[in-house]
């Protein structure tokens, strides 16, 4: 529908939604940082769910999307309070300039001592987890009805990995071994549904130019915060991954909701 104006269009909005996420850790890290914990419970447990999940009714799908995606973010939390508190204390700034960046007063500077209090990380990552277990069960008691996979089994995994695993190598191994595959399998299946080794391509075709971009900002990102801005190297790695995360999965997630509204019948895409 819009022609040759769609790559600018698509780019541009892209480019304003990351920016305008970027500014806004400038500005508020802690709500930032808030918003980037609720924002992955939601959008992978949403992408966690599933054949058990279709069809049924919206709150109901949510509360089962909330269950799985506590399970993902909420495991380290509460398993491994100490080794949190220090990545969002560096996430936030403490850790290079002895405060939150740009300073913090009010709701800003309470948020930001709960989300660096480990005896505060811990409880809310027990309550999180315990809240996650009816729905849990409830999508179990589904399956066994009849409806799709028993999905029990996953949860169950990335629970154990979660407790056994450092932090950042059980998000490394989770992100990309469960939920960039699956979303990544989905999205080619959808474009060539009838052969595999042909949509793998045709989605490697399409995505490389925009990872390609994505690696040599990350890598520019970094170095600039090392040599222009004397953060040491382990402190930049976490805030590029982590904030860069949060840049480019808020306009990813504001594409899939467009996506889903342009499915529905009687709606133009």
């Amino acid at each position: 529908r819009h022609g040759w104006w769609w790559w600018p269009r698509f780019v541009g909005l892209y480019l304003v939604a990351t920016a305008a996420v970027l500014v806004w850790w400038r500005l508020h890290p802690a709500t930032a940082l808030g918003s980037l914990l609720v924002l992955g419970i939601l959008h992978f447990g949403d992408e966690d769910l599933g054949p058990e999940s279709e069809g049924i009714r919206p709150l109901r799908r949510l509360a089962r999307a909330i269950g799985r995606g506590s399970i993902a973010v909420l495991t380290p939390v509460a398993a491994w309070p100490n080794e949190v508190a220090g990545i969002f204390a560096v996430l936030l700034g403490m850790g290079v300039a002895g405060g939150v960046a740009g300073g913090a007063a009010g709701g800003e500077a309470g948020l930001a001592f709960w989300l660096t209090d480990p005896a505060a990380l811990r409880l809310v990552g027990l309550i999180g987890l315990a809240l996650a277990v009816p729905a849990i069960l409830d999508a179990v008691v589904t399956s066994r009805r009849g409806r799709g996979r028993l999905p029990l089994v996953e949860p169950v995994v990335v629970l154990l990995a979660g407790v056994l695993l450092p932090p950042v190598a059980f998000f490394t191994l989770y992100f990309c071994l469960v939920h960039a595959v699956r979303h990544s399998l989905r999205s080619a299946a959808g474009n060539v549904p009838d052969r595999f080794a042909g949509a793998i391509a045709d989605f490697a075709r399409v995505t490389w130019p925009a990872t390609a971009v994505t690696i040599v900002g990350g890598v520019v990102a970094g170095g600039w915060l090392v040599s222009g801005a004397e953060v040491p190297p382990v402190q930049a790695t976490l805030s590029v991954v982590f904030i860069g995360l949060h840049a480019l999965t808020v306009p990813h997630v504001l594409l899939a909701l467009l996506e889903r509204r342009a499915a529905r019948p009687g709606v133009r895409s």
